[in-house]
């Protein structure tokens, strides 16, 4: 069962990282806790990893990142 579990997690992933759209999901303080590699790709970031535990503030403008929290919030 664990191994089954383990297999489905890794397609999972698999397909997370091939799919062109960005997929990431953040957590109620709009931190990243998981993304693919196309979000990476936008953000600038080198890999899905890089972007774990930071928020649009590492990336963009204070602007924009407060327009995106601001949503982000609203959402949640």
């Amino acid at each position: 069962m664990a191994e089954t579990l383990s297999d489905e997690r890794t397609l999972l992933r698999n397909l997370i990282d091939i799919v062109p759209d960005l997929i990431y999901v953040k957590d109620a303080q709009s931190r990243f806790v998981m993304a693919n590699h196309a979000t990476a790709e936008l953000m600038g970031a080198k890999s899905p990893a890089d972007l774990i535990g930071k928020t649009d503030f590492d990336f963009f403008s204070k602007d924009l990142a407060t327009a995106y929290f601001s949503d982000e919030q609203a959402i949640v």
